[in-house]
């Protein structure tokens, strides 16, 4: 069974908008413009938030 993808989200995005996305998903994908930059995980959110 192949997962959805993972969301993509603007690199401008902020943490409050991308928090409810990875209640659902283990990440979300970061562009610029219409290149792939980054990622984020949920560990990454609890380092920020924590």
């Amino acid at each position: 069974v192949m997962d959805p993808p993972l969301p993509i989200v603007p690199e401008d995005t902020s943490i409050s908008a991308i928090r409810p996305l990875l209640e659902r998903r283990q990440g979300v994908l970061v562009a610029r413009g219409k290149k792939i930059v980054g990622i984020i995980t949920r560990s990454d959110l609890l380092k920020t938030i924590g």
